[in-house]
C-alpha cells in the first residue's frame, strides 16, 4: 500500500540516524551495566521530591492556618434590673496581610527545590557516565568503586552554581505558566472567551518554552560534566552543538523514544 511504501522509504532514508540511536541506547545500556549503583539514582530522585513537596504543603498549611488577634470594643445591650457594662471588649481572628504574598514565595521556593533536586540527580547521572566513558581507553571500561559518590561530591563542591541557575530559570516559567493557568481560570469565570483563549495560548507557548529550556539544561550539565566549565560558558557551547546539529539531535532524539517504544511493546 501507499502507507507502507511511505514508512518503508522513511526507514531507509534514516537508517543511518536510526542506527545513531540504535548505538545511543546500546551506550547508555553499557553505562548502566557498567555502574550497577546508578539504578538507585531514580529511586532519591523520587524521595527527594516526595521530601519537598511534602516540606512545601507542610508550610502553605501553616500560612494558610495562619491568623493574627485583635480586639475590638462590643456593644452591650442595656438589659432593665441588670449593671450596665461599659468598655467590653472582644478577641478576633484575623488574616494576616502578607499571608497571599508568604505563600506565592512558598510556591516559588518549591518549584525551585523541585527542579533544583530534579537537576542534581540528572547531573550525577551524567558525571558517571563521563567517568565511566573516560575510564579507560577502547571498549573494555573499569569504572572505580564508588563512582556514583564520587559524581555526587564532585557535583556538590564544584557546580552547584550552575544547578541553581538552571533549576531558577525553569522555577520562573513554572511560576509565570501558574499565573498564565490562574489568569484563564478567572476569565473562563467571567465569560470572556477571547481573553481566556489568548491566555490559554500563553500557556501552551509557556508550556513549549519549558520544555526546550528542559532539554537544553540538560545538554548544558552533560557539558559542564564533561568540560568541568560554568553555567553560562556551558550554555553557549551546548547551543553551537545544537545549532549546527539541529536535523541529527532531532531525529535522533525522535528515533530513541521510537525504538524505545517498540522495545517496552516486545518485552
Amino acid at each position: 500500500s501507499t502507507q507502507s511504501t511511505w514508512v518503508l522509504c522513511l526507514v531507509i532514508f534514516m537508517c543511518k540516524r536510526i542506527r545513531i540511536a540504535v548505538d545511543i541506547i546500546g551506550l547508555a545500556s553499557r553505562v548502566v551495566a557498567g555502574v550497577p549503583s546508578l539504578l538507585v539514582v531514580p529511586f532519591v530522585s523520587l524521595a527527594l521530591f516526595l521530601l519537598v513537596t511534602a516540606g512545601g504543603l507542610y508550610l502553605l498549611a501553616l500560612i494558610g492556618t495562619s491568623q493574627t488577634i485583635a480586639t475590638t470594643a462590643v456593644d452591650v445591650p442595656s438589659i432593665p434590673g441588670l449593671p450596665e457594662f461599659a468598655n467590653v471588649t472582644g478577641t478576633i481572628f484575623q488574616d494576616h496581610r502578607a499571608k497571599g504574598y508568604m505563600q506565592l514565595v512558598v510556591l516559588f521556593g518549591y518549584l525551585w527545590a523541585a527542579a533544583f533536586f530534579a537537576a542534581f540527580c540528572f547531573m550525577v547521572v551524567a558525571f558517571t557516565a563521563v567517568l565511566w566513558y573516560f575510564s579507560t581507553p577502547g571498549d573494555d571500561k573499569h569504572v572505580p568503586v564508588g563512582a556514583v559518590l564520587y559524581s555526587v561530591g564532585c557535583v556538590l563542591r564544584y557546580h552547584l552554581g550552575t544547578l541553581a541557575f538552571g533549576s531558577l530559570v525553569i522555577a520562573i516559567i513554572r511560576f509565570c505558566r501558574f499565573w498564565v493557568a490562574r489568569l484563564e481560570k478567572q476569565l473562563r469565570q467571567a465569560a470572556g472567551g477571547t481573553a481566556a483563549f489568548i491566555a490559554s495560548c500563553a500557556g501552551c507557548c509557556l508550556a513549549c518554552f519549558e520544555r526546550v529550556l528542559k532539554f537544553v539544561n540538560r545538554n548544558i550539565y552533560i557539558i559542564t560534566s564533561i568540560e568541568g566549565t560554568n553555567f553560562c560558558r556551558s550554555a553557549a557551547h551546548a547551543l553551537r552543538l545544537l545549532v549546527s546539529n539541529i536535523l541529527r539531535v532531532g531525529a535522533v532524539n525522535l528515533l530513541s523514544d521510537a525504538v524505545l517504544f517498540f522495545v517496552k511493546l516486545l518485552v
